[in-house]
């Protein structure tokens, strides 16, 4: 399996195959924020400017002048509050004013509702009482005596307990936002620094909820601050509890999960540092690697190094990666990560600047927008479609052909990007014989290059795991149809092998090779154009539409539109297949002499055009309708060898029918 990501490893952006680029020895460092330059905590302030969860302004003044909150909250009072030595501070926008009766201070508010007995013995026993009768501002998730209740029998102890706890000061304080009130309506979703100098998250969806715990009561005023009543004590939270909180790191925990590392996160005697990359970094990595996250998630030492190589031994917080700007940082997997400060980057990878850190029990969490690529995966020197064909084996006379038609140099091209539809040898000996010539005749034809091309999607590596059903353009300005439904179809060719990385693109091997197909030939392509097929048969007008010379544009009726027709005309389609005239009338009648693309039709906007039966169509632009019936909108300027195909949902009715 490791060799098989290395390989994959390929078709990663180079941001994130970058591997660092210089040594430097194992550090660890305390969580204390070390402002060495004016221009590191200038930036500091604007990365916690970004952070914050609760709208408001953030201070950033000089050292001697810091009016800053707490990240995640608002206020516009000047405050340097400790955990429990909140300073004075002016009334905030957000803060409670007189409402009639001057309500008393959170400790008053919660003794007089009756509610929160335990909660406020609790705040007796750890000496927490008289810093929520100051000043404040505060605003207090309060547990009710049932949620305290609730966490006695789960944790199996009783009151006296829990009073007893020696971290009852900073459960509690893990309950509070200091220096700043901050009502329901102000919050978002998002990380906020609680006074016990620990991050708890928010989630906003229909209610307000803190980690795992629930407002149930929300702004309850009090002259000191507002209380949020929650149905469960918040616990404070370690790394992969919070990940688990932020609903964008669903494939980091179970990736944790698979490679049994949790332990390596949770310990709260040896902190950590995460850079955690998001469900959409994770995402668009597998899809780059063309793997699934189970196939990642059986390979467990491949897995475990990916993993630890976002991990770093100590506390580490976003001042200190500032500072070691152009620095390379040992992670727990032995392995370097060389940290870009300019672009805000660890190891190739883009630190999110709003989500920098995140305090758990167990260490900081830096939220990534990429995966990190250790460089022990890292697969060396990049590929193109044609390297990795030839490493292939399976693909040496569709390389002999692109040599000569002089096409290798374009898909070897690492600036460009490409899906390719490849040929399998055995692909090409089964033409061979269907067309009874040999190679040579095959590499001499003068069609080569168009065939090719027609195997060839540029501009996009799209995995299979991304095709939809329907018509794509080939770089042969030729339409091929896909099918998604049962594996992945190309026009009639399978799909054996999908998803073979390259630095430029992707490799599709398919077991037939795909020549470019006429009108008629791609009606059949699709599915939905069986009675269209049969009628042309019928009318022995197959040949009208399958001649590249005089190339045509037929508006193209669906199974479904023939179906409602005849119901409508009260007839069978055999009857009609018998009637030649009147088939023959109505089949010309969709069909137009050259090639009109959506664009023209549009500009012939309530105009008549004359059709190959030689009566007359309207076309609305407004209802994008011809002759009265509606073009399907997604199913346009299907380009053929033969011509144009616009799909119709209905059957177009000549006039003289209808007189």
């Amino acid at each position: 399996m490791q060799a098989v990501f290395c390989a994959s490893m390929r078709t990663l952006p180079a941001s994130l195959r970058r591997a660092p680029s210089r040594m430097a020895s194992f550090f660890h460092v305390r969580m204390e924020v070390s402002m060495r330059s004016e221009w590191t905590r200038l930036l500091l302030c604007a990365l916690a400017a970004t952070a914050l969860v609760f709208a408001g302004p953030v201070g950033c003044g000089s050292d001697d002048d810091d009016d800053s909150t707490a990240p995640g909250m608002s206020s516009s009072a000047p405050t340097e509050p400790g955990p429990t030595e909140p300073g004075p501070t002016e009334p905030g926008p957000t803060e409670p004013g007189p409402t009639g009766t001057e309500a008393g201070n959170i400790i008053d508010v919660a003794t007089e509702a009756g509610a929160f007995g335990t909660l406020l013995a609790a705040l007796e026993a750890a000496e927490l009482t008289e810093v929520l009768e100051g000043e404040g501002p505060f605003t207090v998730f309060a547990p009710t005596d049932a949620a305290f209740e609730a966490l006695l029998v789960d944790l199996g102890i009783d009151a006296a307990a829990l009073l007893a706890n020696e971290d009852l000061a900073q459960i509690l304080l893990y309950h509070v936002i200091s220096g700043a009130a901050v009502a329901s309506a102000d919050v978002s979703t998002g990380p906020v620094a609680t006074a016990a100098e620990l991050t708890a998250w928010i989630t906003v969806d229909g209610g307000v909820m803190v980690n795992g715990a629930t407002v149930d009561t929300p702004d309850v005023m009090a002259s000191n601050g507002v209380i949020h009543i929650v149905d469960s004590v918040i616990m404070p939270a370690d790394i992969a509890e919070i990940a688990g909180y932020t609903g964008v790191h669903s494939s980091l925990v179970a990736a944790l999960g698979a490679a049994d590392l949790v332990g390596a996160v949770t310990d709260t005697d040896a902190p950590v540092t995460v850079f955690a990359p998001t469900d959409d970094a994770f995402s668009a990595a597998l899809t780059a690697l063309g793997l699934t996250f189970e196939e990642l998630a059986g390979d467990v030492p491949t897995l475990a190094t990916i993993l630890t190589y976002h991990v770093l031994d100590g506390e580490v917080l976003s001042g200190e990666v500032v500072d070691l700007a152009g620095e390379s940082i040992e992670m727990l997997s032995g392995e370097l990560a060389e940290i870009d400060a300019a672009s805000l980057t660890i190891a190739g990878a883009a630190l999110n600047a709003g989500l920098l850190d995140i305090r758990t029990t167990s260490g900081v969490i830096h939220v990534l927008d990429d995966v990190m690529v250790p460089p022990s995966l890292d697969a060396g020197e990049p590929m193109s479609i044609v390297d990795v064909a030839r490493e292939d084996g399976r693909f040496t006379i569709l390389l002999q052909a692109l040599e000569t038609a002089e096409l290798e140099d374009v898909l070897a091209d690492l600036d460009g990007t490409f899906t390719v539809f490849a040929p399998t040898d055995d692909a090409f000996a089964d033409l061979l014989e269907e067309l009874e010539i040999d190679a040579e005749a095959l590499l001499a034809r003068e069609d080569l290059a168009t065939i090719l091309l027609y195997h060839v999607i540029s501009g996009a590596a799209v995995m299979s795991d991304a095709v939809t059903t329907g018509p794509a353009l080939t770089a042969a300005d030729l339409s091929v149809w896909l099918n998604a439904e049962a594996g992945v179809a190309v026009n009639e060719a399978t799909v054996i092998v999908p998803d073979v990385g390259a630095d430029n693109g992707v490799i599709h091997a398919i077991d037939t090779v795909i020549l470019p197909a006429n009108i008629a030939t791609f009606a059949q392509f699709t599915g939905v154009h069986t009675s269209l097929v049969q009628a042309l048969i019928a009318a022995d007008l197959v040949g009208d539409v399958t001649e590249n010379v005089d190339p045509v544009t037929v508006f193209a009726p669906t199974d479904d539109a023939f179906a409602a027709a005849l119901i409508a005309l009260d007839t069978t389609f055999e009857a009609l297949a018998e009637d030649l005239p009147l088939l023959t009338t109505i089949l010309t009648y969709h069909v137009f002499d050259g090639e009109v693309f959506s664009e023209d039709v549009v500009a012939l906007d309530g105009q008549s055009v004359e059709m190959l039966s030689t009566e007359s169509a309207l076309i609305d632009a407004d209802a994008l309708t011809i002759g009265g019936a509606g073009l399907n909108a997604d199913l346009l300027d299907i380009r053929t060898t033969s011509g144009v195909i616009h799909v119709l949902n209905d059957v177009m009715v000549p006039p003289s029918i209808v007189e």
